[in-house]
């Protein structure tokens, strides 16, 4: 059995949970009761996932005691009536345990959750055309493309709060102009992206690990604080939040295929 730590913020009926020690376990709802009860589940099937994966020790270990049960959940840091909540270009909050520096072997870790995700995400959509993946699965929604140049793009930003410098270690590391990667089909990009992101995080974890910092570059918030695992955290959050609402958009695309194929039968029968 064990205890869950967690974060959690609300303002604008929206309230946002996200586990301490267990990187990438997260929660969004429009109660308090909702988010940590979407949590406690969302613990469960990360975990599971997770021990179908080649993992290090600290997260396996961790995905174990979750799947032998929990026995408390215990808010550490509760920020209220934070601005802007619902929108995804708001700041963010930093929690005191975001300042808390990443050891050498959980920045190693989550690395490896970061390749997974992005292995995981490929093998997802890979299956499906690209038109149906550019197809408006769900009125006024966005495409499963769309979701992924979301993720593609918020990645980059993430990673950009280390500095304007950023951008040509990133392009150095995948050896691409920014036009060349644009110009990418989208699978591709995502793994390009992943790859420079990878290399951005190497390099500035033995100097930023420890460090408070900002950037006033590509954000109408340059007071907004960081740190490396805040960086780090979001990264695989948001990868998780969107493979997730890819995998919902897919349900949907398999049920309108499966319609469409028995609507066709039934005219058959007809003729």
């Amino acid at each position: 059995m064990v205890e869950i730590k967690v974060n959690l913020e609300q303002g604008n009926g929206v309230f946002y949970t996200h586990a301490i020690d267990f990187i990438g376990c997260i929660a969004r709802a429009d109660s308090k009761s909702k988010a940590i009860d979407q949590l406690l589940q969302d613990a469960k099937e990360y975990s599971a996932w997770l021990l179908t994966q080649e993992i290090g020790k600290l997260f396996r270990e961790t995905a174990e005691d979750i799947t032998k049960g929990i026995n408390n959940l215990k808010i550490i840091e509760e920020v209220t009536d934070v601005p802007r909540l619902k929108e995804t270009g708001r700041p963010i909050t930093l929690f005191k345990t975001d300042q808390e520096p990443l050891s050498e072997e959980l920045f190693e870790e989550c690395l490896t959750v970061l390749n997974l995700l992005n292995q995981k995400l490929l093998r997802t959509v890979f299956p499906f055309s690209e038109e149906e993946r550019k197809k408006e699965i769900i009125l006024n929604s966005c495409s499963i493309n769309e979701h992924i140049e979301h993720l593609c793009q918020k990645e980059r930003f993430f990673i950009s709060r280390f500095g304007i410098e950023i951008e040509q270690m990133f392009l150095e590391a995948i050896n691409m102009t920014v036009e060349e990667l644009d110009s990418l089909p989208m699978l591709e990009k995502i793994v390009e992206i992943r790859k420079g992101t990878i290399a951005v995080l190497k390099a500035y974890f033995p100097k930023m690990k420890d460090k408070v910092f900002r950037s006033a570059d590509y954000t109408d918030f340059p007071e907004e604080p960081w740190t490396f695992k805040k960086v780090i955290r979001l990264i695989i959050e948001y990868e998780r939040e969107q493979i997730k609402t890819i995998e919902n958009l897919i349900k949907e695309l398999q049920k309108q295929k499966q319609a469409k194929e028995e609507e066709g039968e039934e005219k058959g029968k007809k003729k």
